[in-house]
């Protein structure tokens, strides 16, 4: 397991109770971050395979032949991946996010027994237009029986305006779930996030934001030569089931949780909680 490098101070608790969010750095080493930069490269160029993983491509750079396609699997080797989930089961992302600092704030707003919700890396692929729009990692939709509680946010790349860094409306969280929740309509943003609420976080690689779910949050496009990747991990309590499938999420911290030696050398994802 990762060791801490600073310890959490009552800065990062205020923080993050008044606004919602709080920034973590110098907790994690450059060799770290780009073991995690290398297992993604190899990951979505195909050199490293799990059967079952979910991959989506960024919808600006798919063929428009192949519009139609339900494109939740790898795909062939290719940067232009916009999400790669199921990485709890990945021996060197799960390594990283088992480190002290997300496993003490999990522990403080939490409890023991801690799952991930999804952990996956969002890329914004070079020179593409494509927005996320303001939204919550929250919704009445969402079919678990305990709502996840924050997310914290890791820049692989370099996460900087030119890019799509992430843009947030500091206390918005104080506002709950804002009408069923995830993404909102014009008419919410004119109310919850107008112009000269938000800021812009800007990361170094391996820098990290954790923010509450209720958190308005957005990220513009990647205008430059290189791409823009990050580790989202969301976590939730471990009694935590879909209502659906009634399985539980995996495990990340406490009574039963993943390690390192387990999940080293898996060739398939186990199946999906959503399914």
């Amino acid at each position: 397991m990762y060791t801490v490098s600073m310890k959490i101070t009552d800065a990062h608790f205020q923080s993050y109770e008044e606004f919602g969010y709080c920034i973590f750095k110098d907790y994690v080493s450059p060799a770290q971050v780009e073991a995690m930069r290398q297992r993604i490269d190899d990951i979505m160029m195909g050199k490293i395979v799990y059967e079952g993983m979910f991959f989506q491509k960024d919808p600006a750079t798919m063929d428009m032949n192949a519009a139609g396609k339900k494109d939740l699997t790898f795909d062939g080797a290719s940067i232009n991946y916009r999400k790669i989930k199921d990485l709890e089961y990945d021996d060197v992302f799960l390594a990283f996010m088992q480190n002290d600092v997300f496993r003490a704030m999990a522990e403080k707003y939490i409890g023991k027994n801690v799952s991930s919700m999804r952990a996956m890396v969002m890329n914004k692929p070079p020179h593409t237009n494509s927005l996320l729009p303001y939204h919550q990692d929250i919704s009445e939709k969402w079919e678990m029986t305990i709502p996840p509680v924050f997310t914290i946010w890791t820049a692989i790349d370099a996460a900087t305006m030119s890019n799509g860094c992430l843009e947030i409306v500091p206390k918005s969280h104080k506002h709950g779930v804002i009408g069923i929740g995830h993404i909102i309509t014009s008419e919410e943003e004119a109310q919850y996030a107008p112009p000269g609420s938000s800021i812009f976080v800007e990361l170094k690689p391996s820098e990290s934001i954790l923010f509450h779910n209720g958190v308005l949050h957005r990220s513009g496009a990647n205008k430059t030569d290189k791409p823009r990747r990050a580790l989202t991990l969301c976590l939730l309590d471990a009694e935590t089931h879909h209502k659906k499938t009634g399985k539980p999420y995996p495990v990340i911290f406490g009574e039963g949780a993943l390690t390192v030696e387990e999940v080293k050398g898996l060739k398939k994802i186990p199946a999906h909680v959503y399914e």
